[in-house]
């Protein structure tokens, strides 16, 4: 199969957990023999193979300007566009047989809306629960960024989830 998965960041870059998780599924794939590339961000555009995977970074303009009153939300949808940007460049050179976004920050909210290929969206601890594991009440820009999340649920055709308390 020939895999893509989405993420705004992957190691060496950034070892937090959506990252390392991003590299450890990638990994496991192609040492299955799936021939998998990873679209990230970065500053330049390059292309390198690590550990069997085909790493691409796109290069990050300046955010699109998407609402005055969440402006909270530029980035996200921004490197969500970059993203299925690069999903398409690599369609338009062999077919892809599945797409694979986190659900965090949205990352894959473009790709979910327009893409019309095989896609799952990988459970992540969302904002609504990080709020209230914390006690916190959202801010605006946090209800913007929960609605988006739940906007992707919603365009999500299949779930992924690590645990079960990624389902609550």
């Amino acid at each position: 199969m020939r895999i893509v998965l989405l993420t705004t960041a992957y190691p060496p870059v950034s070892t937090d957990g959506i990252p390392r998780q991003r590299q450890a599924l990638a990994t496991a794939l192609a040492q299955l023999g799936h021939t998998v590339h990873v679209l990230t961000l970065g500053s330049e555009h390059r292309v390198q193979h690590i550990a069997g995977v085909f790493v691409h970074t796109l290069p990050v303009p300046a955010p699109n300007l998407f609402s005055k009153m969440y402006s909270g939300v530029d980035v996200p949808l921004s490197n969500s566009q970059i993203l299925y940007e690069g999903l398409l460049e690599l369609e338009a050179a062999a077919p892809i047989d599945m797409v694979d976004t986190p659900l965090w920050a949205a990352q894959g909210l473009v790709s979910l809306r327009c893409y019309a290929g095989p896609k799952v969206v990988w459970l992540q601890t969302m904002t609504r629960q990080i709020l209230e594991i914390n006690g916190e009440q959202p801010s605006a820009g946090q209800q913007a960024m929960m609605a988006l999340e739940q906007f992707c649920l919603r365009q999500a055709p299949a779930l992924l989830a690590d645990s079960a308390t990624a389902l609550v």
